[in-house]
């Protein structure tokens, strides 16, 4: 009982840390639409249960203690009061580069498909069609 009792505060400062680490991929990772983000909070939730699963098997033998909960609130925090904008700031540049990145790839695409546009419209091989009014009212004299 002495052992478990001595290094809780190391198994607090653990989660601290989880709680930290969780919040800096979550706030980096965000994404901007919305369809995306549901999805994505499913995702960051199932991978955040796991992780705490598996830091209290590996740090508290287990055990569950609401100081662990608490341990991730404070790791939180901490996160959203001292670096929250530095790391805003770095989703900011991720998401600016993967979308010029994906801007570029649709670009490209779709310049290969307006050149083969091109070509067929230049081709004067199309059928061109009257216009048919059906609608037109008959003219009575």
């Amino acid at each position: 009982m002495l052992f478990t009792t001595l290094h809780q505060f190391g198994i607090f400062l653990a989660f601290v840390w989880l709680g930290a680490i969780l919040s800096a991929i979550y706030l980096i990772i965000k994404p901007h639409k919305t369809v995306l983000k549901n999805v994505f909070d499913f995702i960051y939730i199932m991978i955040s249960g796991i992780l705490f699963i598996l830091f209290m098997h590996i740090y508290n033998l287990g055990n569950f203690r609401l100081f662990l909960v608490f341990g991730i609130i404070v790791g939180y925090i901490i996160t959203q009061f001292f670096i929250s904008k530095t790391l805003a700031h770095l989703n900011f540049l991720l998401y600016n580069y993967i979308n010029s990145k994906y801007l570029s790839f649709k670009n490209n695409c779709f310049n290969k498909n307006k050149t083969k546009q091109n070509r067929n419209l230049n081709n004067k091989h199309f059928i061109k069609l009257k216009k048919i009014n059906f609608f037109k009212k008959k003219q009575t004299k």
